[in-house]
């Protein structure tokens, strides 16, 4: 998240449209979340939350942990639900999820980790899928250095 502001505002104008589109005043979305209203309009004004309140307001506007911070991360709010739409409950079989370590430099993965009414093997989920994403992002904004690197081995 380069962009702070702007990421939160993104974030924020997302999380407020959700709740405009179910008709509810900041203090239902609160309770829906069980959140303070303190803590909800901090969140909706743009201003630094916990993850785990993000999740919590992500539960209950009927979205998958992680949509606000592929919102932030600048996707579209279409195209982070479209991602969110195609995340599976938990891990599946053919997921590789073995030998899973925890880059515990990356504070994005740590807090995915530390949400913990989430299965292990989701938060393990969503942090491959997050690499997935990064790896991705980097291929596409320089495509010649990673062949030039390969064509030069």
């Amino acid at each position: 998240m380069a962009d702070i502001s702007g990421a939160r505002a993104r974030v924020a104008q997302t999380m407020k449209s959700d709740r405009l589109r179910r008709g509810w005043s900041k203090q239902q979305a609160a309770d829906a979340a069980g959140i303070t209203i303190v803590t909800y309009r901090q969140a909706e004004a743009g201003r630094s939350v916990r993850d785990t309140t993000y999740a919590a307001i992500e539960r209950v506007f009927g979205r998958l942990p992680g949509t606000y911070q592929a919102i932030a991360d600048g996707d579209e709010p279409a195209a982070a639900a479209a991602k969110a739409d195609s995340v599976p409950a938990t891990v599946t079989e053919g997921d590789d999820v073995r030998g899973f370590v925890l880059d515990v430099d990356d504070p994005r993965e740590v807090r995915i980790f530390a949400i913990t009414d989430l299965p292990e093997s989701e938060r393990i989920w969503h942090i491959l899928q997050m690499r997935r994403r990064d790896r991705e992002r980097r291929d596409s904004e320089d495509p010649g250095q990673t062949r030039g690197a390969a064509d030069a081995g």
